[in-house]
């Protein structure tokens, strides 16, 4: 999810931006996409979201691991509250588990998700056990951490 008012304030809030003058604005190379006031943003915000990359519904989420042995996906919902899904892939036949550390880096929960072959798979995981915060969640294939994302719990 795009929050659009963020967009519109990366892309330098017009010419008037210093960080446009000064060329560090992330479109100011492109100056005819910056809007040059909160009102043309929000009268144009549909075309500027069309500017962004498609997804393809179609294709796997997992078809490039580049060299790594997994591949770990943002959880939905985030914020969670309750459960959340957490989609994952694996290059290889392994064994997979899934950690959640707080932000002093302790384990606070180890999801064993057992031997499995290559593929996509995606697991529910109960959060009840969590106060609210702000968590990181790890996958490890074989022993070995892969990815890490961030959650957050309500």
């Amino acid at each position: 999810m795009i929050d659009m008012g963020e967009l519109f304030l990366l892309m330098g809030q017009g010419e008037n931006s210093n960080d446009l003058k000064s060329g560090n604005a992330i479109y100011s190379s492109m100056p005819q996409f910056i809007p040059k006031s909160q009102g043309e943003f929000g009268n144009r915000k549909m075309e500027l979201a069309a500017m962004l990359p498609k997804i393809d519904q179609e294709k796997d989420d997992f078809d490039f691991f580049g060299e790594q042995k997994g591949a770990l996906l943002q959880n939905i919902p985030n914020p969670a509250h309750g459960t959340t899904s957490i989609k994952y892939g694996l290059s290889l036949d392994a064994d997979a588990t899934i950690v959640i550390y707080n932000l002093l880096g302790q384990s606070m929960k180890t999801i064993p998700l057992g031997a499995r072959p290559a593929g996509s798979y995606q697991t529910e995981i109960s959060l009840s056990s969590l106060p609210p915060g702000t968590y990181l969640y790890a996958l490890f294939v074989n022993g070995e951490r892969t990815n890490t994302k961030k959650m957050m719990v309500n």
